[in-house]
């Protein structure tokens, strides 16, 4: 996870969640990532970030070392649940759960981030396009 280059929004924050081929052939990743909130045991806070794409998002083909991105915006909730108020109380979480598009492997990132506890959205993800 890196900041976004803007920053973020009003009431927003905005970061990219950067894909790397680390093997040694060519893959593909199609379609928005998994990405989740968690705590320090792992358990999953509040809901996972919608995935916002297209019908049909492009395939992207990544070269060994290539990278593709994705872009994560989280409603910027503070400690009191900022603008979603009362329908979000929220949590520390430790970090965030990712599984790539179509994977059922995640990897973790840990992070001091905080987290919407109800089943109020608050976070989107996008499909990864070209790094």
């Amino acid at each position: 996870m890196q900041p976004s280059p803007d920053g973020g929004s009003a009431g927003h924050v905005n970061s990219i969640v950067v894909f790397t081929n680390t093997g040694s052939a060519s893959c593909e990743l199609r379609g928005a990532p998994g990405v989740s909130v968690v705590d320090a045991n792992g358990t999953q806070l509040g809901e996972a970030a919608e995935q916002v794409e297209d019908d049909a998002p492009p395939t992207i083909t990544l070269a060994p070392g290539g990278t593709a991105v994705a872009a994560l915006s989280s409603v910027n909730i503070g400690t009191d649940g900022g603008p979603l108020g009362d329908k979000c109380p929220t949590v520390a979480g430790a970090g965030y759960v990712v599984y790539p598009p179509h994977s059922f492997t995640p990897f973790e990132v840990s992070a001091d981030v905080p987290a919407c506890e109800s089943s109020t959205p608050w976070m989107t993800v996008t499909a990864v396009a070209q790094g």
